[in-house]
């Protein structure tokens, strides 16, 4: 493991920044296309300010969210697709697909969609962050790691609930 200490979080931004555009360069010229996702959050927005400024055929790139709330109209503040797109997907010339996560509330068929959407598009690039609690993408310690399929739903804890609101 490579562990990096940053002075602050513009540089962190940028540091994370330039690793992921190298990784998501080198996934297209080896393969021609990058599947990459993203997990939201205050703590990625000095990356996405950078790296929505660096030459990446994004064209060649599809793009993923890794977790939603279910019931939110659209455009809604707390919305996963609405902070990608207005801190990120909203800057780039074009992409090659986004594949929201749908915010219906038939949880069971948007499930079933991701996850065959996940045999297509196998991730090459996540951009994560880890909550204060430890949650990653919305799983809570004690996170099943038993689970098979790549998107599942969960119950956020009382504390995840309050940290994704302030």
């Amino acid at each position: 493991m490579r562990i990096t200490i940053c002075e602050n979080k513009i540089e962190l931004g940028a540091q994370a920044a330039a690793l992921g555009r190298h990784c998501i360069k080198s996934t297209i010229e080896k393969l021609g296309r990058a599947n990459v996702a993203f997990v939201t959050g205050t703590s990625q927005l000095e990356m996405l300010k950078v790296l929505r400024t660096k030459p990446i055929q994004w064209d060649k790139v599809n793009v993923f969210l890794l977790d939603e709330f279910v019931g939110l109209p659209d455009g809604h503040k707390a919305s996963s697709e609405t902070f990608l797109k207005e801190n990120f997907l909203d800057y780039l010339p074009t992409i090659g697909s986004f594949h929201p996560i749908s915010r219906a509330n038939n949880v069971k068929e948007t499930l079933k969609n991701l996850n065959a959407l996940m045999k297509d598009y196998p991730l090459d690039v996540v951009f994560i962050c880890i909550g204060e609690n430890g949650h990653l993408a919305f799983n809570d310690p004690p996170a099943d790691f038993d689970a098979r399929d790549p998107y599942i739903e969960v119950t956020l804890e009382r504390r995840s609930r309050r940290q994704q609101v302030g």
